[in-house]
């Protein structure tokens, strides 16, 4: 059966933050082993977002490496190391989900929130700019490359800037 249309429908829910339809969705589904990561993906984050970390930490475990094609699993496990006070994992999973997708919100205001405690700490001014600068583009969420190209193009170069400069942090 063609499950793609139950995946559709789960991420409407998620986008709505109604957590608990995606799960419904996700787990009376059975998918297509090429889907069943997406599935994963959605269906950690919506146990993470509901604060039921161990069965997101159990559905996030399940997606496999190759397969980390959107922001979901990092934002996730980025979440539960936040949940344990693992700062440095939690930083490096939403710098992660950001390398996955530039315009990803919910990456920055996590960098934001726990940078002022960690050790790269020197790049938050950055961060917080690029956050401001995320919130003033329309309908970032899932259109941003319908607003002005240029604009569009300097946001996307900023934010990775931001990101190598993050690595190098990281790697020194």
């Amino acid at each position: 059966a063609n499950t793609q249309p139950v995946l559709s429908q789960a991420y409407q829910s998620l986008y709505l933050a109604d957590y608990r339809r995606t799960i419904e969705l996700i787990q009376n589904t059975q998918f297509d082993p090429r889907l069943q990561n997406l599935a994963n993906s959605i269906l950690a984050y919506a146990y993470a977002r509901r604060n039921e970390f161990a069965a997101a930490a159990e559905h996030v475990q399940e997606i496999d490496e190759a397969s980390r094609t959107t922001p979901l699993p990092w934002l996730t496990e980025g979440l539960i190391y936040e949940e344990l006070g693992q700062t440095d994992n939690a930083i490096a999973c939403f710098a992660k989900a950001i390398e996955v997708f530039p315009a990803e919100q919910e990456a920055w205001n996590g960098l934001a929130k726990l940078l002022p405690n960690s050790p790269q700490s020197e790049i938050l001014d950055e961060v917080v700019n690029n956050l401001n600068t995320l919130n003033k583009i329309k309908g970032l969420r899932n259109d941003i490359f319908y607003s002005e190209p240029k604009d569009t193009l300097t946001y996307v170069k900023r934010m990775i800037e931001c990101l190598q400069r993050l690595r190098r942090v990281e790697e020194a």
